[in-house]
């Protein structure tokens, strides 16, 4: 899902809703979950919290792409002038590009809907077009800010709160190792390793490239020998057998025509070589997954 927020956000920059295929982003979501689950079966342990919160996103994410998919085909379209020809298509195309980038980082039900349903009531009258635009927009702002409040209350009470940094275990650290103030060792002593605490979500990603620039040789994450890493490439791009790499799933870019988002199993001791390779034109580095 965060991958088709951004490619909402992407698709809004220059295009409207009713442009936008839907139907599409959905199958590639449950496409990606079945893949994945298919991988890790026999592998991991299942784990029933997670399952739980993306089959509760997903579904709810279902029911919201296909009433918006069919209102903007018909009466959005109806009603649609020009991308960004008035003040609230601007004001969804800026929310859409901020929610994209809080989800990165935050859980979705934790973003401002009120905050947006509030900027779009005081815009001034305007057009057909705006009319339309509030009742549109106003209803899912509402609606998901009502939703949100309870997911929020549900979680709250039925999870713990997730951990805000994770471990990493790497050969011992030079002394001229440049560390984000985020990032911080451990006290261990051992002449041969180092632990780092990192920070989670967008800064791990973040401090893991630094830390790979510098050549720093990555143990284990988490406990883990194995992660899961996102790239950007075209079409064909692993092909044949890959060395210290898995393709778990493939899938094109809706909005980056000839261009696919790869998910990769990663063995975490090769992470390190492989974030170097992937710093280029031809691949790009998308996301590393903190478990």
């Amino acid at each position: 899902m965060v991958f088709s927020a951004q490619e909402i956000a992407d698709h809004l920059k220059t295009q409207n809703f009713s442009s936008f295929p839907f139907a599409a982003s959905l199958k590639q979501f449950w496409s990606l979950n079945w893949n994945m689950n298919k991988y890790i079966r026999g592998k991991y342990a299942w784990n029933w919290e997670y399952q739980t919160v993306i089959a509760v996103v997903g579904l709810s994410t279902t029911v919201e792409y296909m009433i918006k998919g069919i209102y903007e085909s018909t009466i959005g379209r109806l009603f649609e002038k020009e991308p960004l020809s008035t003040p609230e298509d601007r004001l969804a195309a800026e929310v859409q590009s901020e929610y994209a980038a809080f989800i990165n980082h935050t859980p979705w039900y934790k973003f401002p809907f009120d905050e947006k349903l509030k900027a779009l009531r005081e815009l001034p009258e305007g057009n057909w077009r705006s009319s339309e635009r509030q009742f549109a927009l106003g209803l899912e702002y509402w609606f998901k800010k009502v939703w949100a409040g309870l997911i929020n209350k549900a979680t709250s009470s039925a999870y713990e709160a997730p951990a805000k940094e994770i471990q990493m275990l790497t050969k011992k650290i030079p002394a001229n190792l440049a560390l984000d103030r985020s990032v911080k060792v451990a006290t261990v002593e051992d002449p041969f390793y180092s632990v780092l605490i990192l920070p989670r979500y967008d800064e791990f990603n973040r401090n893991l490239v630094a830390l790979a620039k510098q050549n720093l040789e990555v143990l284990e994450i988490a406990g883990n020998s194995k992660i899961c890493i996102t790239v950007i490439a075209a079409d064909g791009a692993f092909k044949g057998e890959q060395k210290n790499l898995e393709v778990v799933h493939e899938w094109p870019i809706l909005t980056q025509v000839g261009k696919k988002r790869y998910a990769l199993a990663v063995d975490v001791q090769s992470l390190s070589s492989l974030l170097r390779q992937f710093d280029g034109a031809e691949i790009k580095l998308d996301h590393i997954y903190d478990y």
